[in-house]
């Protein structure tokens, strides 16, 4: 009997196939070898010769390594490539909230499908330092990892609990290791599915609606003749995202010029359509009807793209006018470019925001950000998953939803032809963190008391409703703000006389308890639905309020007539320039879920309701003349400004003692007021609270109970808290409003 010539570590490395001179079998796989002798049939096998050297261990090694990096890249691309490149191959809307170009997209799904596998086959690869059986070991536990994971993502979709998917998890890690071990087809099968990464990538962007963002755009043929050799009017056209008409109302039928100068002073110079309303409950279908004419056709179409909404606006004046589009979640746009500006914020935009505007990270790294935090929900049981048509951190961060309106306003310019200029702004969109000064806070991004996108109806969701409605409207008047420099810029470049501009909202928000904030159901419509929507007409310089029947749809039509361009496509809208062309009652909607209404036509119905009368009738934010009138929500909402020693002290101990969730007034950065604070009690009753800086009442809250405890949630008003607040003290009202009793804070939440 010939002696193996190997060393004894480096005998039996063979991957359990019979190929040429390869006898022994992987110890990993949970199967014998000995020199020469076949454990599972017990037959002599043919021995080398001692002439002839054995293949070198290094190169049965380097095989059997190939093998087993085959087959974990094939279970990295079933548990990370497939579903996080599935999400964000619907979500075309991230992309375009990121400003990826479309390198930008093929690096992000380049690093989806290769970083992971590479980083999980290079950590097995170190493993085998420390010896065979730990490198054995390590193989046996990532498969049982990714297989688990991918368990648990399928029975999450499949709608089980948390202890479900933990469960499943569990069980299908261990039998996928089990089976690993012990059935080489297993392995094999692996291996042939190793190209999956490539496919889910291949999928993501060449098949998926992402990958209309993928191909460059061309500068397509016009569609389209203009026979009038008159030059047309530039059109600006601004969107912007979430604004029920009702926010910015007087009480008298009015914009509140007070809070909103700027709107008013655009209702001033321009056709106030009181009765406009959007056709669609979401961004994804409203911007499309908007930027076409057409109503949508489903609740749950696919994401809009520009090959499957061609005819629109962009392609009926390109022709004729140098396109600068800023789109946010939808562009429709097919040429290429169509953005004028290279980004930049000048000066006069970033005097709007205090300190620096905001220049965001690259968009790979937001990306690839991203993708981390959506395979984390996905495979963690219990965790809420985002919405396939999500954007994401792109409109969470205040410099974020600042900056798309400071880039546009630094793009307007004066050009030697006409200019079709559309901003589809994230503001006033959720989540509400400007202040009118330009500064912003770290308030939450999803409203408390609507963390499952809901409003109760128990009192203490009225207060939640409040202070949600005071951010809200904090950030209109930001976006107020915003509006006015667009209309300065547009009139020191000598183009608000002649051109076109309109102005409006995709669709708006609820703030009535016991509805969704974002799905139509009866209860909310007005809100909802009822958008403002301004258009001055070149030359118009007296403002008119016009209560025809109005829908999103009659843009495009309308802007058609002004610049006498022809739409060559059927078309839902009328023209605004002609003669009323629709019924009062005639509201047709694509909701968001239409069963939600009566005697639903298909994916269609009708806004059944007069919110023309409740628009007109909607009331003021309290009294003009009050500079904290906005901030004066919560029970105790009057109080504000007023010394807190007028207020008497209640006898007895003091209250329960408050935990904050973060240091006061600890911030981020110099341009971060300190004015949000969030914490709890520590006792399972509500409370009436009043926060005293500095000696002077700056908030009122009435906190609600979560697993046992009271939690805070309470808005400081900037013009009480000041620049620089040195003192923060927390009060706890009694019921009858009489008397306050202090609430120790804990002496780490004070700096």
């Amino acid at each position: 009997m010939v002696a193996d010539p190997r060393p004894n570590g480096e005998r039996g490395f063979s991957y359990g196939h019979t190929r040429g001179d390869e006898r022994s079998t992987s110890p990993y796989r949970g199967e014998l070898s000995t020199a020469g002798v076949s454990m599972s049939t017990g037959t002599q096998q043919p021995q080398p010769d001692a002439a002839v050297p054995a293949r070198p261990a290094r190169h049965s090694l380097r095989k059997i390594e190939v093998r087993r990096a085959l087959e974990l890249t094939a279970l990295v691309g079933f548990a990370v490539a497939l579903p996080v490149l599935g999400v964000f191959g619907e979500a075309p809307a991230t992309f375009l909230a990121y400003r990826a170009t479309s390198a930008d997209i093929v690096v992000f799904g380049l690093a989806v499908a290769v970083v992971p596998a590479a980083a999980v086959v290079g950590l097995a690869l170190l493993s085998r330092l420390a010896g065979e059986r730990v490198r054995a070991t390590i193989q046996w536990l990532l498969v049982g990892l990714l297989c688990g994971a991918v368990a648990t993502d399928v029975t999450r979709g499949l709608g089980a609990t948390a202890t479900g998917q933990v469960a499943a998890g569990a069980a299908v890690a261990t039998a996928a290791v089990l089976a690993y071990r012990h059935w080489s087809v297993v392995g094999q099968w692996l291996r042939y599915a190793s190209p999956v990464p490539l496919v889910a990538l291949v999928v993501f962007l060449a098949v998926s609606p992402t990958s209309s963002l993928v191909a460059t755009a061309g500068s397509a043929p016009s569609t389209t003749t203009n026979d009038d050799t008159t030059e047309p009017p530039s059109v600006v056209l601004v969107v912007l995202d979430e604004l029920p008409t009702v926010s910015l109302m007087n009480g008298e039928g009015g914009i509140d010029d007070e809070l909103f100068p700027s709107f008013a002073r655009l209702a001033g110079s321009s056709t106030w359509y009181r009765d406009a309303t959007t056709v669609a409950g979401s961004t994804n279908l409203a911007m499309p009807a908007i930027l076409t004419g057409r109503l949508p056709e489903q609740s749950f179409a696919p994401p809009p793209t520009a090959d499957r909404h061609s005819d629109n606006l962009y392609t009926l004046l390109e022709p004729t006018h140098e396109l600068n589009v800023h789109p946010w979640t939808v562009d429709l746009c097919p040429f290429q470019p169509c953005r004028h500006g290279d980004g930049d914020v000048d000066d006069e935009a970033a005097a709007l925001v205090a300190g620096s505007s905001g220049a965001p990270s690259h968009p790979v790294l937001r990306l690839v950000g991203d993708a981390a935090t959506v395979w984390t929900e996905r495979v963690w049981p219990g965790t809420p998953l985002r919405p396939v048509d999500f954007v994401v951190t792109g409109d969470s961060d205040p410099a974020d939803l600042a900056r798309p309106g400071l880039e546009f306003l630094s793009s307007l310019d004066a050009n030697d032809r006409p200019t079709l200029d559309v901003f589809h702004a994230p503001v006033p969109h959720s989540p509400w963190l400007l202040l009118p000064s330009g500064r912003h806070y770290a308030g939450t991004e999803v409203a408390r008391g609507a963390e499952f996108l809901g409003w109760d109806t128990i009192a203490a969701a009225e207060h939640a409703i409040d202070v949600a409605r005071t951010r809200h409207l904090l950030q209109v008047q930001w976006t107020d703000a915003l509006l006015g420099a667009i209309i300065d810029r547009l009139d020191e470049l000598g183009r608000w006389e002649d051109s076109l501009v309109i102005v409006t909202a995709d669709h708006g928000t609820s703030f009535t308890p016991g509805t969704f904030l974002r799905v139509h159901e009866p209860g909310n419509e007005v809100e909802l639905s009822w958008v403002p929507l301004f258009v001055k007409y070149p030359g118009q310089a007296t403002s008119e309020i016009d209560d025809r029947n109005v829908l999103l749809t009659d843009l495009v039509p309308t802007i058609a007539e002004v610049t006498g361009r022809e739409v060559r496509w059927d078309v839902d809208g009328h023209s605004l320039l002609d003669p009323p062309a629709r019924e009062p009652g005639d509201k047709p909607l694509v909701p968001n879920e239409a069963w939600r209404f009566p005697d639903p036509d298909g994916d269609l119905v009708n806004l059944d309701v007069d919110g023309l009368a409740d628009v007109i009738r909607a009331p003021a934010v309290g009294e003009r003349g009050d500079a904290l009138r906005v901030w004066r929500s919560g029970p105790h909402g009057h109080l504000l400004g007023e010394p807190a020693d007028q207020l008497t002290r209640c006898s007895g101990p003091a209250g329960p003692s408050v935990e904050l969730a973060r240091p006061w007034p600890d911030v981020d950065d110099s341009d971060e007021a300190p004015l949000w604070i969030e914490g709890r009690t520590g006792v399972d009753r509500p409370m009436h609270l009043v926060a005293v800086v500095d000696g002077r009442i700056a908030g009122s809250e009435h906190t609600t109970l979560s697993s046992g405890f009271g939690t805070i949630g309470l808005l400081l008003a900037e013009p009480v808290v000041g620049d620089d607040p040195t003192t923060l003290e927390l009060y706890e009202v009694d019921d009858e409003g009489d008397c306050i009793r202090p609430l120790p804070l804990d002496s780490s939440a004070l700096r």
